[in-house]
């Protein structure tokens, strides 16, 4: 009876080994397959690269001759070469694939004037540029002046060039600490600029020619002050509240259209009331 258990183990012992050799030889094989794939994906990425580099990032062909600029406003073609050149983007010597279009345009971007741009490729040796430059709509009343984008950015004094009268900001609070290139946080500010985005915008806001808006930091409130027109005489004043803007001017647009039909002049509407808005002639 023991030699039959003897035996019986060994067959099992047997089997188990062999069994195990054949896993191993399983596994060394899957193994090999697999670094066979991966030598011929490295080397047929490596032919890849090495395609890429000859038609393409290599060939003198697509080296960068012309940088083709559109703007908007005041900046000019060489003003937009020249901040490329900063970011090593040079005619004569970049290669137009070598060239990431979305880090050129975040540089360009980073230019406090520059709102938005676009980059583009045109074969095979041109940089198509488009730059769209912040506008002034309004102005702080202080030393020095400093104008404002509709999102609140403060731009560059612009020596030399007229500009059309924009509405002025007055009663700023902390006007010493602002500077160029950053964005304004004043929530009263931020409030006037969003009138006058509204006012540029609606087809009501042709009844209003803003002068002056003045930040009332106790209600709080923006006290506008207008040109005449329309129902509106010289220096009227129309007050708002700091939120609820829109529905403000739509109160407002009740008013002036009674008044204007009526032929009625009007020196004052405070536009803080939801009911029994206060006018005055």
């Amino acid at each position: 009876m023991a030699t039959k258990k003897q035996r019986s183990t060994k067959r099992s012992s047997s089997l188990a080994e062999r069994r195990q050799r054949g896993l191993v030889v399983f596994v060394v094989r899957i193994l090999s397959w697999v670094a066979i794939c991966v030598l011929v994906l490295a080397l047929l990425a490596g032919i890849v690269v090495g395609l890429k580099s000859v038609f393409f990032t290599s060939n003198p062909h697509f080296v960068l001759q012309n940088i083709a600029v559109n703007a908007t406003g005041r900046l000019r073609q060489k003003e937009v070469v020249a901040l490329l050149r900063d970011g090593h983007v040079i005619p004569g010597e970049s290669n137009i694939f070598n060239l990431d279009l979305q880090e050129i345009r975040e540089q360009l971007e980073l230019n406090v004037m520059i709102d938005q741009a676009t980059v583009a490729r045109r074969l095979p040796s041109t940089l198509l540029i488009s730059v769209y430059e912040r506008q002034p709509v309004a102005c702080l009343r202080c030393r020095p002046q400093r104008l404002l984008d509709d999102e609140g950015c403060i731009l560059p004094p612009r020596q030399g060039e007229r500009l059309l009268p924009l509405p002025e900001i007055t009663g700023v609070k902390g006007t010493r600490s602002l500077r160029v290139g950053r964005r304004i946080t004043d929530d009263l500010v931020l409030a006037s600029l969003r009138f006058i985005h509204l006012v540029a915008t609606r087809p009501d806001g042709r009844f209003y020619d803003i002068e002056t808006i003045q930040l009332d930091y106790s209600a709080p409130a923006l006290i506008v002050f207008l040109r005449p027109r329309g129902t509106f005489r010289n220096g009227a004043r129309v007050i708002l509240p700091t939120q609820g803007i829109t529905e403000a001017m739509d109160r407002l647009m009740v008013i002036i259209n009674k008044r204007t039909r009526a032929r009625q002049s009007t020196s004052f509407i405070n536009a803080t009331y939801e009911i029994n808005v206060p006018v005055k002639k």
